[in-house]
This record gives structure tokens, C-alpha cells and sequence, in this order.
């Protein structure tokens, strides 16, 4: 799982109780590695700033959604530098407009022998992950037409476009 995957989780979770992904009624085997889980802790840590943010909670989350933790001491740290670097130089002859840390996520599910990928942002995963093999799973953890499927189009839309707070 990347990690709008998590964060939309946690947050639909917090607002419902029962809530589950469509993914996690799958009976798929989830994951998530130690990229996600980083850029998770600080995205929980922005959005709720006045809140001290505790990984033991993140990690009872993990725990009782049956979520895999991919931990850094078992990952070949130099074969995901290879694949990273090789993915950076690829996507920077072919123009994809994967940032890094989507690289470094991809690399790092590519090095644990990862056969599938779910994310909500396919446009950023699709060719890395096309050129590794590796399949991707869209679940539609963002209801069309909810708050944060309007606010991933604006992000989307404005992306390269800086604007200003007035």
C-alpha cells in the first residue's frame, strides 16, 4: 500500500468505526514498508498538528487492519539503492513525473518481491511500475466526488502551477 492508501484509511476509519476498504475485503495480504510508514507519521503529524502523533497507535492500526509492516533491517538497503537509482535515471530520460519518494516506495516493494502495488495515485506509480513489472490496484478508498477525491484532481491540477495564500 502507498501512502494516500494509509492516510485515507486512518482518516475513514476515524470518522466510522467499521470502516474498511474495498482492498482490505479482498482477503488480500497487505503491506506497507518503511517509506510509508515515515511519510505517514509526518503527513498524521501536519494534519493534526496540536496532537502528538504516537507510532505505537499507528502501528495498533497496522495491527488490527492484518497490515504488514516491511521493517528496514529486512530490505537489502543497496539493491533498493540500484533499483531507485535506475528508476530515477529512467524516469528522468522518459520524463514520468514520479517524484522520489514514489521511486524509493516502488523500489523498496520491487526489492521485498512485491507483486502488486495499491495506490490512489496511479499516474505517479504507472510507468515506474510498468518497468519493473510490477501491477498496480486502484481501490477506490476515495468515494468519487468526496472531499479528498476533489482535493487529489486540485493537487493534481495544480501540481507544476505555484500559487499564493492571499
Amino acid at each position: 500500500m502507498d501512502t494516500d492508501n494509509c492516510f485515507s484509511w486512518i482518516e475513514n476509519e476515524n470518522l466510522t468505526w467499521n470502516y474498511k476498504p474495498k482492498i482490505a475485503k479482498k482477503g488480500n495480504f497487505l503491506h506497507i514498508n518503511y517509506v510509508v510508514f515515515s511519510e505517514l507519521m509526518n503527513l498524521l503529524s501536519q494534519k493534526y498538528p496540536n496532537k502528538d502523533i504516537n507510532p505505537k497507535e499507528v502501528f495498533n492500526f497496522l495491527r488490527r487492519n492484518k497490515i504488514k509492516p516491511i521493517k528496514k533491517k529486512d530490505v537489502d538497503l543497496i539493491k533498493v539503492e540500484e533499483i531507485f537509482n535506475k528508476l530515477k535515471t529512467e524516469s528522468k530520460n522518459n520524463k514520468w513525473f514520479s517524484g522520489e519518494n514514489d521511486l524509493k516506495i516502488i523500489s523498496v516493494y520491487y526489492v521485498t518481491g512485491m507483486d502488486c502495488i495499491s495506490t490512489n495515485n496511479i499516474k505517479d506509480f504507472q510507468k515506474p511500475c510498468n518497468y519493473l513489472g510490477i501491477s498496480l490496484d486502484f481501490p477506490p478508498i476515495i468515494q468519487p466526488g468526496s472531499r479528498q477525491d476533489v482535493n487529489r484532481m486540485l493537487r493534481d491540477l495544480y501540481k507544476n502551477h505555484p500559487f499564493k495564500k492571499k
